[in-house]
């Protein structure tokens, strides 16, 4: 452990956009990177996440990295096929442009919408959802 210790070296930190989720909620050291298939689908590789708790229950909050404002919307509207074939979907407008709220017996409850070249994903979102999705917003840069 010294060895690779000593190989990685001083100074390294967490990836900056980790520090976009919002702090209220937040489990402990939850915040992760997945390069493949997060929450279970290719095509929203890669993605930021972390885990909530609210109320006694645990939610999920994914930032999906894409190249661009369209390869976001794509994404979005892969999502929005996905939950129209496996359950329901429907708009979301008081959350975000864009946005839809998905269920399925398989997944639960997700929120999505684009966000400059970002999908931004909340799992079995809390009663307050839009609060911390808010947040979220204020602080992800439309563009990059």
């Amino acid at each position: 452990a010294r060895n690779i210790s000593s190989r990685i070296g001083d100074g390294k930190s967490m990836p900056a956009v980790l520090s976009l989720f919002p702090e209220q909620g937040l489990v402990a050291r939850s915040q992760k990177y997945i390069n493949q298939a997060p929450l279970g689908h290719d095509f929203l590789a890669p993605a930021y996440m972390a885990a909530y708790l609210f109320n006694g229950k645990e939610s999920t909050l994914a930032i999906s990295q894409g190249s661009s404002p369209q390869e976001a919307g794509q994404k979005v509207q892969r999502l929005r096929s996905h939950f129209a074939r496996s359950g329901k979907v429907t708009p979301q407008p008081a959350t975000a442009l864009g946005a839809y709220r998905g269920s399925n017996p398989f997944e639960g409850d997700v929120i999505f919408f684009g966000h400059g070249p970002y999908v931004v994903l909340f799992v079995n979102p809390p009663p307050n959802a839009d609060v911390v999705l808010k947040k979220l917003l204020a602080v992800v840069p439309e563009a990059r």
